[in-house]
């Protein structure tokens, strides 16, 4: 009885352990493959402000917000005045460099608009630039260009250190395997012996174990599966716009391919826990 208990215990964390390493291993490999779609989300969001002079009137920055919108790359209605009162905020991250107790910035009614994912790039913001500095009543134009390649780096490092956790959990849940058949070999010994004596062959002792590998790991991977449902609904709760980057297609090939590689790595260990149980000497079986 007590076996059995310390079998069910071994086979309990073997489902948990494994269940830690597909969930990480999977949430690096939909981070780098949503990088690019990351990306883009970031591109599409970052705000060029155009700083406008004070003597502009109403209809030349009507006039200049329909030439900014008419421009190549510009995103479709994403052009928008804000008055003086409100470009603060905007404006502050401009200034980070101020120190405290310097005069507030005077800070001048602006325009703000976007560019699309695929024509956002230093050249392009560039000449756009170029072209806005030259319209009368523009005092300067701002653009954010670090913000995309420090968003990259912050995927990258992020899904590198899942990778790196998984893959310290990998060793952690294939010696628990090893040791759960191990386990299970050794409380069945007499079993074993028997059906060595009658003839039975490796294959037919070696079954019902590569049984229990692949039902741990169906186990695991429905605990990964729920894992997900629930990390994507708080997500959904918590995070505006983030199915706008996710694509369904890659979680579905992450997903499939993390269980058939969890069913691999557990019936390739159980095969060989047997092979090697069974090369052993028969006074080992006693």
């Amino acid at each position: 009885m007590k076996g059995k208990k310390i079998n069910q215990s071994s086979v309990f964390y073997s489902i948990v352990s494994i269940a830690i390493v597909l969930f990480l291993v999977s949430s690096y490999g939909i981070l780098f493959l949503h990088a690019g779609n990351i990306s883009n989300l970031v591109k599409e969001k970052i705000n060029i402000i155009v700083e406008l002079k004070d003597h502009a009137d109403q209809a030349s920055k009507d006039r200049l917000m329909k030439r900014i919108g008419m421009m190549d790359g510009v995103r479709s209605g994403s052009v928008k005045y804000i008055p003086k009162e409100e470009a603060g905020s905007l404006m502050e991250d401009f200034f980070s460099e101020l120190s405290i107790g310097e005069d507030i910035v005077p800070f001048k009614d602006v325009i703000t608009f976007n560019l699309n994912a695929a024509d956002y790039n230093e050249r392009n913001v560039k000449e756009i630039s170029q072209k806005i500095k030259e319209e009368p009543g523009v005092i300067g134009i701002y653009a954010e260009n670090d913000t995309i390649e420090q968003v990259r780096q912050n995927v990258q490092r992020f899904s590198y250190i899942s990778l790196l956790i998984g893959l310290i959990f990998v060793a952690m849940s294939l010696s628990i395997i090893y040791n759960t058949i191990r386990l299970k070999l050794h409380g069945d010994r007499m079993e074993i012996k028997t059906m060595q004596i009658v003839g039975a062959t490796r294959v037919f002792i070696a079954r019902p174990y590569i049984k229990e590998a692949i039902l741990i790991s169906v186990k695991a991977f429905m605990i990964v599966a729920v894992m997900f449902l629930i990390l994507f609904g708080l997500l959904y709760l918590h995070v505006s716009g983030v199915f706008e980057i996710i694509n369904w297609f890659y979680i579905g090939m992450v997903l499939t391919c993390i269980f058939i590689g969890g069913i691999v790595m557990t019936v390739a260990l159980a095969r060989m826990v047997v092979k090697s149980y069974l090369d052993a000497k028969t006074s080992s079986l006693i």
